[in-house]
C-alpha cells in the first residue's frame, strides 16, 4: 500500500479524487490525462509490485469521484463522465479486470 516512505507519482494535470485498493492494484480516479508515461483518461491502475502504470482501457469520459472494488473482483466507478470505454454510461460503470472491458450499470 502506499503510505511513508512511498511515492506515489506520474499523474499528469491531476487531481485524483478517488483511490481503491484491490489485488495488489491501486486504482486512482480523477481528472487527469497520463499516467506515467502512458496515457490513461481519468482513471488508472498502479501494479504495487511491478510499480508500473497501466490504464483501464480507454478510461471513462469525465471525472472520476469514486472508486470500489467489489465482491466479484470487479472494480465500480462513479463521477460525471457518460463513457467508460467505448461504452455509453451515465455516471456509474464497472471495470472487469479479467477481460479488460468497461460496461454500464443500468441507466446510471
Amino acid at each position: 500500500m502506499v503510505g511513508p516512505g512511498r511515492r506515489l507519482t506520474g499523474l499528469s494535470f491531476a487531481a485524483v479524487n478517488a483511490l481503491a485498493v484491490s489485488d495488489g492494484y491501486l486504482y486512482a480516479g480523477g481528472s487527469f490525462s497520463s499516467a506515467g508515461n502512458i496515457t490513461a483518461t481519468n482513471v488508472a491502475r498502479w501494479n504495487l509490485a511491478a510499480k508500473t502504470w497501466t490504464p483501464l482501457g480507454a478510461g471513462v469520459l469525465g471525472q472520476v469521484n469514486a472508486i470500489a472494488p467489489g465482491p466479484d473482483g470487479q472494480i465500480y466507478v462513479g463521477g460525471y463522465f457518460t463513457r467508460a470505454g467505448g461504452v455509453s454510461a451515465q455516471y456509474v460503470a464497472r471495470w472487469n479486470p479479467i477481460n479488460a472491458t468497461w460496461s454500464a450499470l443500468g441507466s446510471g
